[in-house]
């Protein structure tokens, strides 16, 4: 609206003389109305940026629960791969032991130190498996905890949401009392 007054002053002022704050409020109409024009405005984008955030949210929580749901999966696999390895291993180390055993016990040593460095080597085996069992548990951990971390953060970014949706409804709230 236009800040200029709506009425004649000259009219206003000898009907209203004995009401100034009429007058005043009839005068300064145009200009409380842009006021709270702009207050709605600012409101509404406010409202529109806040809902933009949310919908961001949305697909970021959405991506880390499938990011979950694949590590979960993946992490699954792994210690199902690393027990049939470790299970195999364990039953050629039992039989390479008892080769050695066997072939100690009736006297054919030159058997006996090839089952042995045989037993050497799955031992060497189940070493590297406890390795990178132990590495790939580690990579799994951090991966856990970079989701835990990005979790937090968009928790934190929806509380800040919630509280701006907050402020608004206040601000409205404020606005209508006005």
């Amino acid at each position: 609206k236009s800040a200029k007054p709506e009425f004649p002053q000259a009219l206003m002022k000898a009907k209203y003389h004995k009401y100034p704050a009429l007058l005043k409020a009839l005068n300064k109409r145009a200009d409380i109305y842009n006021e709270q024009r702009l207050f709605c405005q600012k409101l509404e984008k406010k409202k529109k940026e806040l809902s933009d955030g949310e919908k961001a949210i949305a697909e970021a929580t959405g991506k880390l629960t499938s990011s979950k749901k694949e590590l979960a999966y993946k992490k699954a696999s792994a210690e199902k791969e690393f027990a049939a390895k470790r299970e195999e291993l364990s039953s050629q180390k039992t039989a390479a032991e008892q080769a050695v055993a066997y072939y100690t016990a009736i006297g054919d040593s030159e058997k006996a130190e090839y089952y042995t460095a045989v037993l050497s080597q799955i031992n060497a085996g189940l070493e590297t498996l406890t390795q990178t069992e132990t590495e790939t548990n580690k990579q799994f951990a951090a991966a856990e905890i970079e989701i835990a971390k990005n979790e937090k953060t968009l928790a934190g970014k929806q509380a800040e949401i919630t509280a701006g949706k907050a402020e608004i409804n206040i601000a409205a709230l404020a606005g209508n009392i006005m």
